[in-house]
């Protein structure tokens, strides 16, 4: 009980620059396992214009987790093509098959492969990588997971070397119900950039004392910002639409699990009510769209760490020049590798279970591409001498 309980107990923290202090991070428990998923090819399918799809996709892995855990706390990130999950044994199975399910649904009404693994704790420890987690406060009760340590990585490479062995080619049809996908809602318009540019960044520190570098890094930024990255948050309420009824029917006819159910009927009816509500602004049951849309932000995952740091940043060109120019010289120096993807918007994906403080959370990616194009650019420096 204690071990299933582990997360829930690590304390927050809620200065996003105290990362690089070691006191936050608790090494998870060895009967945890790290679940990996992401969009196979999912480079190609951005380039033929589907990155809408991969970023929802990438997002319904946490909620269909979440769900099968019935709202249980525990440690993930959102990488933009797919999600990094850390869950106990007593919960593995379930999310299994809610990830499956949701695999069957990516294929068959998206044409995108989604490739699931996972791996023990303990097999990564004998190994000799070390996974430990932090607890970033958003708001309320409401938080985000940050990973160090070096596992993440060998859990990808080890899944992707075995998924020949589980091909989700295979996977039975009987599981497409076994997901559930309540609370995910894809329901406002691309977010354009206040300032100039929407920028997607991706940073991991190569130099032989990485919390150096990150703390440098992040202070840079602040600089660059004006005093503080808050300045640059990319979820502008005032310059946020809400998606009509005929387009947000058609996403969730696509998302629907079981379309004759009594679910998809109550989700039809709460599209209704959002629409009224968010794009209209019909007054109902006492409901501030307003207030609900100024507090998106705070509830947002617009900068994260997950061995990587992650931002989607709105910055003036001026300040993109110089972010650029910062990490360029930084990897230069042989200090960092990075990815970085410039638009004019973000897409933000959303994760609702109820309109107050701490029940609702916001995974933001940069349009057209985003973190899995910021990758690619990072990948590519990781083949040749910085």
């Amino acid at each position: 009980m204690k071990e299933l309980n582990w997360y829930s107990t690590v304390p927050s923290f809620a200065d996003f620059h105290q990362l690089t202090q070691d006191e936050h991070f608790y090494r998870v428990p060895p009967t945890w396992s790290l679940i990996v998923t992401d969009i196979v090819d999912s480079t190609r399918a951005i380039d033929s214009g589907q990155y809408k799809d991969v970023n929802t996709i990438g997002a319904a892995c946490v909620v269909a987790a979440q769900n099968a855990m019935n709202r249980m706390q525990f440690p993930y990130v959102f990488g933009g093509d797919g999600a990094t999950l850390l869950v106990p044994d007593s919960h593995l199975a379930q999310v299994r098959i809610a990830l499956h399910s949701l695999a069957n649904l990516s294929r068959n009404n998206f044409n995108l492969t989604l490739r699931i693994g996972d791996v023990r704790v303990d097999e990564l420890e004998r190994m000799g990588c070390v996974l430990e987690v932090a607890k970033f406060q958003l708001v309320g009760k409401q938080t985000i997971a940050l990973f160090r340590g070096g596992a993440l990585a060998k859990a990808e490479a080890l899944i992707k070397s075995r998924s020949k062995s589980n091909d989700l080619s295979t996977t039975q049809t009987a599981l497409d119900d076994k997901s559930n996908l309540d609370g995910l809602s894809c329901r406002w318009q691309p977010i354009p950039s206040l300032h100039g540019r929407m920028v997607t960044l991706m940073v991991s520190a190569i130099s032989e004392d990485t919390n150096q570098t990150y703390k440098y890094v992040l202070m840079q930024l602040d600089e660059i910002l004006g005093g503080s990255m808050q300045s640059a948050i990319p979820i502008h309420a005032q310059n946020m639409r809400y998606k009509g009824f005929i387009e947000l029917l058609k996403d969730e006819w696509r998302y629907a699990i079981r379309r004759a159910s009594r679910n998809f009927l109550n989700r039809f009816l709460e599209i209704i009510l959002a629409v009224l509500i968010f794009k209209w602004r019909v007054p109902i049951r006492n409901i501030n769209p307003r207030a609900y849309e100024s507090k998106l932000g705070a509830h947002s995952d617009f900068r994260k760490f997950d061995e990587i740091l992650r931002m989607v940043l709105d910055v003036t060109p001026r300040q993109l020049a110089q972010i650029t120019t910062m990490l360029e010289n930084l990897h230069q120096s042989g200090k960092i590798r990075y990815g970085l993807h410039e638009s004019d918007s973000a897409l933000m994906t959303c994760f609702v279970y109820g309109l107050n403080d701490g029940e609702h959370i916001h995974f933001v990616d940069g349009a057209d591409g985003g973190y899995a194009l910021a990758a690619r650019q990072m990948k590519s420096q990781s083949k040749k001498p910085s």
